[in-house]
């Protein structure tokens, strides 16, 4: 069955829509002015979705609002075995080949252990944890080998001679 979706927010964009595609059944999500949608016609369009269907889509904005949703509409577009057709080939054609799709779900999970992170610094008490001051790693060598002194070392970094203690503890931990 050959079938197209699209998130609109005006009645011409759907008559538009419908004069450049061959579909025999259309499915669409209505959006506010920033093209949100809740994307209810699509959940249920990638639920009927079988291996002899061909869809028809504007390009894969229409689809996904962010990576996790792109890639799970690609994994379930490519398990279903469904023809998808780009009208947009500029939006997005390239990510449809095994690469394409591999690529989306590396950037998934880097993206997904990124925020991870970040939701664990947000959450630690205390005061935040500072980064090691620029030229940190130089300093410590000159003063591993006894080139200088901790106060001297201390006084390049821009920090107390104690805090440069911690940051060499820690650095060697």
């Amino acid at each position: 069955m050959r079938i197209g979706y699209l998130r609109a927010k005006r009645k011409k964009e759907l008559e538009e829509f419908l004069k450049v595609v061959d579909i025999e059944e259309v499915y669409f999500d209505l959006t506010d002015e920033f093209s949100f949608s809740v994307g209810t016609q699509l959940s249920s369009l990638l639920q009927k979705l079988t291996s002899a269907d061909k869809l028809t889509i504007r390009g894969l904005k229409d689809v996904a609002d962010n990576v996790a949703e792109l890639s799970s509409f690609l994994r379930i577009i490519q398990n279903a075995s469904v023809d998808l057709n780009l009208l947009d080939e500029a939006d997005g054609s390239m990510l449809l080949s095994p690469q394409g799709i591999e690529g989306i779900l590396y950037l998934e999970h880097f993206i997904k252990s990124k925020d991870e992170i970040q939701a664990l610094r947000s959450k630690k008490l205390g005061r935040p944890l500072q980064n090691y001051p620029d030229g940190f790693y130089e300093t410590y060598l000159s003063y591993c080998e006894k080139e200088s002194k901790a106060a001297d070392a201390a006084l390049r970094l821009g920090v107390s001679e104690k805090r440069f203690y911690q940051m060499v503890r820690l650095f060697e931990v």
